[in-house]
C-alpha cells in the first residue's frame, strides 16, 4: 500500500513538472539572457591591453607594432593614434611621430583633449630635435587652453633651462610640481637644470627623491639613476656614482663613465685612472674609453 502511494506521489510530481515546462510563463530565452558567465575580451580589447602594457614597460617595438595594427583596424580611434605617436617619439622616430600627431590634429572627430595631447606631443618632438622655439609655441598653445597641463609646463621649463634661462625654468618646474606633486620627471629635470648651472648640492636631493619614487628595474628608474650618477660624479662623490650606475652598466662602461665624470669635474688625474681601468676591462672593444682617454692626454 505504501509503495502504491509513493508511486502515485512521484507520478503527480512528474506531471506537475511537465506542466511547468510547458507553461508559457517560463521564458527560456529570458533565462539564458540573464545567466551570468565569464566575460571574454574581444580581439581588439586584448590587443589594446597588450599594447598599453608594452608602452608602459617601454617595450617600444612591440607597442608600436600592436598600435600600428590597431590604427589600421580602427583609424578613427584617437587614443590608438596618440599612443602610436608617443611610442614612435620615445623610440626616436621623430618624423613618423610628428606625422602621426598630425593625423590626430587633422581628424574632424578629434576632441579638445585629443588636440591638446597631440600638440603637446609635437612640442616634445621639437624638444628632441633641439627646436626649442617651436617647442615653446606648442606648449604655449596647449597652456592657453588648459593651464593645468603639467607636461607642457615642465616642457617650457626644460626649454628655458636649455636656452640659458635657469631662473625662469625653475619657476615653471615649481608650478608643474604644484600640479603633479613629487613627479619624478619634473624632479629629474629640476635636478639636471641645477646641476648644469653648478648647483650640485641642490641638484642631488631632487634626483635622489626622483629615483626613490620609481620602481627598481623600470626604464624610468634607469634614466634617473644614470643622471644621478652623473651628478654624483660632478660633485666628486665617486663611490656614490659607482654604486648608483652599477646595476645598469658593464664594468668597462662603469669605469668609462667614472672617467668622464672626473673629466667633467676637471680632475684629469682621476679621469685617466678610470679610463685606463675601462680599457683594461675591455681593451679590444671599448672604443669610448680610448676616445675619452685621448681627451685627457692618456
Amino acid at each position: 500500500m505504501q509503495f502504491k502511494t509513493l508511486t502515485l506521489i512521484l507520478c503527480l510530481l512528474l506531471i506537475s513538472a511537465c506542466s511547468a515546462l510547458k507553461s508559457p510563463s517560463l521564458n527560456f530565452a529570458e533565462v539564458v539572457k540573464n545567466m551570468e558567465g565569464p566575460k571574454i575580451s574581444s580581439i581588439e580589447e586584448t590587443q589594446a591591453a597588450e599594447a598599453n602594457k608594452s608602452l608602459e614597460q617601454r617595450e617600444l617595438v612591440k607597442a608600436i607594432t600592436l598600435y600600428t595594427q590597431l590604427t589600421i583596424d580602427h583609424p578613427d580611434n584617437m587614443m590608438y593614434q596618440l599612443h602610436l605617436a608617443d611610442g614612435l617619439r620615445l623610440q626616436g622616430d621623430i618624423a613618423k611621430a610628428q606625422q602621426t600627431y598630425d593625423i590626430i590634429l587633422k581628424n574632424k572627430k578629434k576632441t579638445t583633449e585629443n588636440m591638446l595631447d597631440a600638440t603637446e606631443g609635437k612640442g616634445l618632438c621639437y624638444m628632441q630635435e633641439g627646436n626649442f622655439e617651436e617647442a615653446v609655441k606648442s606648449f604655449s598653445t596647449v597652456l592657453n587652453q588648459d593651464a593645468a597641463r603639467w607636461r607642457s609646463i615642465n616642457g617650457l621649463g626644460v626649454a628655458l633651462a636649455l636656452t640659458g634661462r635657469p631662473k625662469e625654468a625653475m619657476e615653471y618646474y615649481n608650478i608643474a610640481l604644484q600640479l603633479s606633486d613629487n613627479n619624478p620627471t619634473i624632479l629629474n629635470n629640476m635636478g639636471l637644470s641645477l646641476a648644469f648651472n653648478g648647483k650640485m648640492q641642490d641638484a642631488i636631493p631632487l634626483l635622489e627623491k626622483a629615483s626613490s619614487s620609481l620602481p627598481k628595474g623600470s626604464s624610468e628608474r634607469r634614466r634617473v639613476d644614470l643622471n644621478l650618477g652623473l651628478v654624483y660624479g660632478l660633485a666628486s662623490r665617486t663611490s656614490d656614482a659607482e654604486r648608483t650606475i652599477k646595476p645598469y652598466l658593464s664594468q668597462a662602461a662603469i669605469y668609462n663613465n667614472l672617467g668622464v665624470y672626473a673629466l667633467l669635474a676637471n680632475d684629469n688625474v682621476k679621469a685617466r685612472q678610470y679610463l685606463k681601468k675601462a680599457l683594461s676591462s675591455n681593451p679590444t672593444h671599448y672604443q669610448k674609453a680610448w676616445d675619452n682617454l685621448q681627451k685627457v692626454g692618456g
